[in-house]
């Protein structure tokens, strides 16, 4: 078989598990609506969740075709340690950072959201996210960083159905 141009996922629009929209409350059967642990195992939000009735999520957006440079910047964070002193190796928060600052695209805010409640996306001048950015979503009891890497984790290999023919 020959080689094929993969042509990736694009731009995949994505909810937090972590997001107050989805709707975790128990339903008629007694099992709550949603389950974020299911959610979080095969990262199927139409399989496992429901949002709440009137209420918008937070969407991510994340683009899985990475360019030349970022994938670069990508791969350079994933190894590290070898100044003085450090032990060389994987080094999973560089490359969870990394990642995510090079594939977050956006944040579409509810518009329902207070103004100083809500996650504002910059671009830093490196065409990744800003720093700004990066930081407001690193901050407090979210993990939402991390979420966003397992997502890109488990998505990022498409199947041969994606290669161009």
């Amino acid at each position: 078989m020959a080689f094929r141009k993969d042509k990736g996922l694009g731009v995949v629009s994505w909810i937090s598990p972590q997001d107050d929209a989805i709707d975790t409350d128990l339903g008629e059967d007694g099992e709550p609506k949603s389950s974020l642990e299911k959610y979080r195992e095969t990262w199927d939000f139409e399989k496992h969740c429901v949002l709440r009735e009137g209420v918008e999520p937070t969407i991510f957006k994340l683009n899985f075709n990475l360019t030349y440079m970022k994938r670069k910047v990508v791969e350079n964070a994933t190894i590290g340690g070898f100044a003085k002193g450090e032990e060389t190796g994987y080094k999973l928060g560089n490359h969870s950072f990394a990642t995510v600052a090079a594939i977050l695209v956006d944040i579409v805010n509810p518009e329902a959201l207070e103004p100083d409640s809500k996650i504002i996306f910059k671009r830093g001048k490196d065409s990744m996210v800003s720093e700004e950015t990066m930081d407001d979503l690193s901050r407090g009891k979210s993990t939402i960083i991390g979420d966003i890497f397992a997502f890109y984790m488990a998505k990022k290999n498409p199947d041969d159905t994606n290669k161009k023919k």
